[in-house]
């Protein structure tokens, strides 16, 4: 299944060749996701596949308040954020030792926040500090400046 040698890039996060490309890749993913569930190397590729996905809902909707807008309007979910949410729950399983799990926790939670359950994006933060005190993300000022704006928001 992961037939292209820029598979393995793609699982990296590394540079990849194009858009037609992309695309074959992430059939490819989506099929080792459904066909091999329970093995880290589908919740890896549900990570990549949640990251794209995310990247993409981003590029069509930039901005949080606009997407919390259009929430409070009732406007259909859109289905970009539901395959992200998707992946990412499926990635939220990789070990905590996994290198790219901290990013998942923080693409989760802002999935979660921008979905507008701000508790279940808290409770991601916390479990992010606690596991990743010295990460990308977890460490001091970083996450406590994210959850001061979720708390903003949480409280129009």
């Amino acid at each position: 299944m992961l037939s292209d040698p820029n598979d393995w890039a793609f699982l990296e996060d590394s540079e990849y060749r194009g858009r037609t490309y992309l695309t074959s890749a992430m059939e490819r993913f989506r099929q080792i996701v459904d066909r091999f569930p329970q093995t880290v190397v589908a919740k890896r590729a549900a990570a990549s596949l949640g990251f794209e996905f995310f990247n993409q809902f981003y590029q069509k909707n930039p901005g949080l308040e606009r997407v919390l807008r259009m929430r409070k309007e009732s406007k259909p979910r859109d289905p970009l954020l539901e395959r992200t949410m998707g992946y990412l729950q499926i990635a939220y399983e990789l070990p905590d030792e996994y290198p790219i799990r901290e990013n998942v926790l923080y693409q989760l939670a802002r999935i979660y926040a921008i979905d507008g359950d701000f508790k279940k994006a808290m409770d991601l933060l916390d479990e992010l500090g606690k596991k990743y005190p010295n990460g990308s993300y977890g460490h001091g000022r970083r996450i406590q400046k994210v959850k001061e704006e979720l708390q903003t928001l949480m409280n129009r």
